[in-house]
Parts: structure tokens; sequence; C-alpha cells
């Protein structure tokens, strides 16, 4: 799998799959865009499976502090 990515146009969209064993996939997917920090980001469900799935959705945003290093 990639691990590394370049903005070398004016997008980039970068989608991380998630795949269950029962046929459930989901994709979370980001844009960004050059000059911009914003980053948008969408969610896509695939049921693969015979039965109804439902669920909820479930986010969190968490900042870490990091200690400037000193000279």
């Amino acid at each position: 799998s990639q691990n590394q990515y370049q903005l070398t146009e004016d997008t980039l969209n970068v989608d991380l799959h998630w795949d269950h064993e029962s046929g459930l996939r989901v994709t979370k997917s980001f844009q960004f865009q050059r000059d911009s920090y914003l980053i948008k980001v969408k969610y896509f469900i695939e049921n693969h499976t015979a039965s109804i799935w439902q669920g909820s959705f479930y986010g969190q945003l968490r900042r870490d502090y990091v200690k400037p290093k000193s000279n």
C-alpha cells in the first residue's frame, strides 16, 4: 500500500479502505487542494452482504501537544 503522497496537481484525492470478511467495505476519502488548508473528508459504505447493514457514525478530533525542541 502507498504511504507517501505528493500534491503534483491542483487536487489530490487519497482513499483509505477497510474491508470486512462479511463483504462490508468502508472507504474514507480525503481531498487536498493546492494553496488551501481545507481538507474535505467523505465516507462511503458499500454493503456487499445479503443482509441489511445499520450503523452509527462516530468522529473524534484530537490535538497532541508536541513540545518544541530547544536549541
